[in-house]
């Protein structure tokens, strides 16, 4: 096997368990060998152990009369072999045999801890054809969308499965202050943002994320920063108004320090 054991010709085997957490492993079985489990069986006794893929992007190739996961021929004695569990956070396993199946065992698949053997298709996009299986993650694509580019935003993964957490960096240009964001499923539905840590849920579909950025100081919108602004704000602070563009300063409070920030901003431009 590329990973695990070869033939068993006599006597009694007993191999352990096997568990891939993540990278890129590539695994070839030679002749009558699994790429991932064990050779053929020509007698004797043989048990392997469970084999766990957690993660990561795994191509499994059997040799001749082997699988691509699990084993290869069983011509006389007795075999054990325990369970194929495969998780919903690889990227791809992609199991080809030879003259047998691509997996020759059951599989368990997992979301979490919570089995979903029986619901697999809303958690694994999976194929089967000519002795080869692809199992694949099912994730959604985050998309950016920007009216005019005054600054970066980026997310900590721009693939997500449903449910998992995404988080997003906003970073403006010098001069320019964020004016809207708005996260949206497929179908136009909103996504709904926690704006403290910048975050969202990621829901069963694509999502666009949708930025506007504006002048930094332009408190009263008009598209230019000038004394019209300082008056706008020394209002707004007067009247307890409280919006994100009074927020000159960048502390999260509307108060004198938006004042002085946007003074300095004018006499600095």
């Amino acid at each position: 096997a590329g990973i695990g054991t070869g033939q068993v010709y006599d006597g009694t085997v007993t191999f352990g368990d096997i568990t891939i957490k993540g990278g890129s492993i590539t695994a070839n079985g030679g002749w009558d060998g699994a790429g991932i489990g064990m050779g053929g069986v020509y007698n004797g006794t043989a048990t392997f152990g469970d084999i766990t893929i957690m993660g990561g992007s795994i191509a499994a190739t059997g040799g001749e009369e082997g699988a691509g996961i699990g084993m290869g021929g069983v011509y006389k004695g007795t075999v054990t072999l325990s369970t194929l569990t495969i998780y919903d956070d690889i990227d791809r396993v992609d199991a080809t045999g030879n003259r047998k199946s691509g997996i020759s065992e059951d599989v368990v698949y997992m979301h979490g801890e919570t089995n979903v053997t029986e619901d697999k298709s809303e958690y694994f996009d999976i194929t089967q054809a000519n002795n080869q299986d692809v199992i694949k993650a099912i994730k959604y694509s985050i998309i950016i969308a920007q009216e005019d580019k005054h600054g970066t935003v980026t997310v900590d993964t721009w693939r997500a499965k449903c449910g998992e957490s995404v988080a997003i960096t906003v970073t403006p240009d010098n001069g320019y202050m964020l004016d809207t964001i708005e996260v949206k499923d497929a179908n136009g539905n909103e996504v709904e943002l926690d704006e403290n840590d910048m975050s969202f849920t990621m829901p069963e579909s694509d999502v666009t994320i949708r930025v506007t950025w504006k002048l930094k100081g332009d408190v009263n919108g008009n598209g230019t920063v000038d004394i019209s602004d300082v008056v706008a704000l020394v209002n707004a602070i007067l009247n307890d108004e409280s919006n994100d563009a009074y927020d000159v300063s960048g502390d999260k409070l509307v108060n004198i320090n938006d004042v002085v920030a946007l003074v300095n901003l004018i006499l600095n431009n």
